[in-house]
């Protein structure tokens, strides 16, 4: 390619697409292909000669985001296979949007693997997100954790909690059974 305008033109087109993966760098099904994409049309918009300076910030930013995608996805995965507060979270989440036991093996004997869902899984998502912005929803598991640590039944306590916070209604919602 000994086009200077369209050797140009691509690295314009990378540089563009660094920059977008670089400001989406936390999504990475976004950050990870605008990512790659910069960096191979730097490469490919050096052609016999030298790389452009568009070119040349493309290669960085775009390898800069692809790999700081990459990582903080690394990282968030390893953070919730590791940590057993986080597992239960990320399987309390899997089963209230799927409707389906998650497919995992519980480490910590949550109960999500063999399909039943928590009580707390049960309310209304509208106030579900109300307890979440107004910080209800931290103080009902802040008590569930007291609950646990005072060493006097945690089981059944914890049942008693998450049966009164749910007001006693089904797992079945506006979304149709969760189950």
């Amino acid at each position: 390619m000994d086009n200077p305008y369209a050797r140009e033109k691509m690295a314009v087109a990378a540089l563009f697409l660094a920059v977008a993966a670089i400001i989406t760098f936390q999504v990475f099904f976004i950050s990870m292909p605008l990512g790659i994409s910069a960096v191979i049309l730097a490469l490919l918009s050096r052609g016999e000669g030298s790389m452009v300076r568009r070119a040349r910030a493309a290669l960085c930013i775009g390898a800069i985001a692809a790999s700081l995608s990459a990582a903080i996805t690394g990282y968030s995965v390893y953070s919730v296979m590791t940590d057993p507060a986080l597992r239960r979270e990320f399987e309390k989440l899997y089963v209230y949007y799927t409707g389906q036991e998650f497919p995992f093996p519980s480490e910590s004997g949550s109960g999500f693997s063999s399909g039943s869902p928590d009580a707390s899984l049960s309310e209304d998502p509208q106030t579900l997100i109300q307890d979440i912005l107004s910080g209800n929803y931290r103080k009902k598991n802040d008590s569930l954790k007291e609950a646990a640590d005072s060493g006097s039944s945690a089981d059944s306590s914890i049942d008693g909690l998450l049966n009164n916070s749910a007001g006693g209604s089904s797992v079945s919602g506006k979304g149709g059974n969760y189950i």
